[in-house]
């Protein structure tokens, strides 16, 4: 059962590096929608986690969660996303929800 949990602690690690690494490089690029990788990952995990918090999707795409904050500015100032109130437990938490556009878009990448 260690010898797993190393696995995946080691994968996760992996996952972050090479994650990191294409978003150093690819960075600065946008694609035909005018979207950067951090931007168009972003979308991606949106699509196959509905509801996810900005604390969680900051963890997957390896960024602060104040970067990812501007992030999600930036997607819903342009319409791709919108942010709703959830509650869990006693804290408030605000979810991201793909629109109509951000979920055409994400299906497209």
């Amino acid at each position: 059962m260690e010898k797993n949990n190393q696995h995946s602690e080691l994968l996760e690690l992996l996952r972050k590096v090479l994650f990191s690494a294409c978003r150093i490089r690819l960075s600065p690029k946008r694609d035909k929608h005018g979207l950067t990788f951090s931007q168009r990952h972003a979308l991606f995990y949106m699509l196959n986690y509905p509801g996810i918090g900005l604390k969680e999707l900051s963890g997957r795409l390896c960024i602060t969660e104040p970067s990812m904050s501007n992030l999600a500015d930036s997607l819903e100032n342009r319409g791709y996303l919108r942010r709703e109130k959830g509650a869990t437990g006693k804290k408030k938490r605000k979810n991201i929800v793909l629109t109509e556009k951000g979920m055409s878009t994400a299906l497209k990448l």
